[in-house]
């Protein structure tokens, strides 16, 4: 059964932040979605109606940021990636900054001692 990866941010009252679910293709369907983590945590908790809603279904409290993981962004970036492995949450850089957006204030914590593509 085919199948692929992907990531982005998930929200709901408890938690806002990256997470990572899967699809998988369903002939006369297409691409279903599943979400073992939300799936299995309601299965766990003994709530069947939950369980079975996260095979086939997404609740609709996500932004799909990514479905290759390390994919190249477009337009490429000039600085450091900031997540150079799933994005879940993004990327973005501006003009004249030092770094590159890192979602939190630096605040002297971190410097950076040399950069190079390789």
């Amino acid at each position: 059964m085919p199948a692929r990866w992907q990531s982005g941010l998930a929200i709901d009252p408890d938690y806002v932040g990256g997470h990572d679910w899967a699809q998988f293709y369903a002939e006369g369907w297409g691409w279903l979605f599943t979400d073992l983590s939300y799936g299995g945590s309601a299965y766990r908790a003994g709530n069947e109606e939950r369980h079975r809603f996260y095979f086939g279904n997404l609740d609709p409290m996500r932004m799909a940021a990514n479905r290759c993981y390390q994919a190249k962004l477009e337009p490429a970036k000039r600085q450091l990636r900031v997540d150079p492995f799933d994005n879940q949450g993004g990327e973005m850089e501006r003009e004249g900054a030092e770094l590159p957006y890192t979602m939190r204030q630096l605040g002297g914590d971190a410097d950076m001692i040399s950069w190079e593509r390789v």
